[in-house]
């Protein structure tokens, strides 16, 4: 009697714990595949646009010489934005830009 009950309970461990058990890990390697097949898709992929992606030889203006105007002009010395030159390496004289203002302040009348 005692036979049955010990084939019943191999069953039992077959069913709920070793069946379960090949099946996840057939399930997984089945991901692992499937993951590392998109890979080497996605590399190959990469390589093929590299390979066929055709190397500049230079860059290119986008806007043609020929368009807008063009102005000739020569550069001048402005004797406000130099220093002078001192004697002294150690001097701490810098030169001075004169302040540019573009609109004058104006306090508002106040309400009553």
């Amino acid at each position: 009697m005692s036979f049955p009950i010990a084939i019943l309970i191999l069953l039992m461990v077959w069913f709920f714990l070793i069946a379960p058990f090949i099946k996840l890990i057939n399930v997984s390697r089945q991901w692992k595949n499937t993951f590392t097949e998109a890979q080497k898709r996605a590399q190959q992929q990469y390589d093929n646009k590299r390979k066929t992606a055709k190397e500049p030889k230079g860059k290119k203006k986008k806007i043609d010489p020929t368009i807008g105007e063009y102005i000739d002009f020569t550069e001048t010395k402005d004797a406000g934005t130099t220093a002078p030159k001192s004697e002294n390496a150690n001097s701490n004289s810098s030169a001075t830009e004169p302040q540019i203002t573009d609109i004058n302040w104006e306090d508002l009348p106040e309400k009553s």
